[in-house]
């Protein structure tokens, strides 16, 4: 199958994917990245909550880190155009070929966790398995007010 097949299939079956219902609790999300090899224990991870400016301030902290000489991870929602923005290596978004990699893999694996992802999760775990497999040494990702409580502790250090 061609590349662009396989890719806007992936993206097919991720929008497809429960988008709202926000489900609490880390079990689901660490069975699928333990069984990923717990990428996201492999680098230093900036959160950045709150309501507005987010992107903005990830963007400029992963230019930061960037610019400082670190292999640098952004992980961003929503995107603006395409899809492959919302997981960026040293301020660049990942190609396609990354997208349907970091998407099978996840894929190969849910079957761990004890109920379906939500998009939200099923994109977290790609973006972690990319930064994890690309060796970053620093990630970015943003967190919603309400998701600092789940998201902010247990999966990575923030800082």
């Amino acid at each position: 199958m061609k590349q662009s097949k396989l890719y806007n299939n992936c993206l097919e079956e991720m929008y497809g994917l429960r988008r709202f219902g926000i489900k609490l609790g880390l079990e689901t999300i660490g069975k699928i990245l333990e069984t990923l090899g717990n990428p996201h224990k492999s680098f230093k991870c900036i959160h950045v909550a709150g309501t507005n400016g987010k992107g903005s301030i990830a963007s400029a902290l992963a230019s930061i880190l960037h610019a400082s000489g670190y292999k640098t991870g952004l992980y961003t929602s929503p995107h603006l155009v395409r899809f492959n923005e919302r997981i960026c290596i040293n301020n660049e978004p990942v190609s396609d070929e990354d997208v349907i990699n970091s998407y099978e893999k996840v894929k190969k694996v849910q079957e761990k966790a004890d109920r379906g992802l939500t998009f939200f999760e099923y994109t977290t775990a790609m973006a972690f398995y990319e930064f994890g497999r690309q060796k970053v040494d620093w990630a970015v990702k943003l967190i919603g007010p309400s998701l600092k409580p789940v998201w902010g502790d247990g999966l990575t250090q923030p800082i």
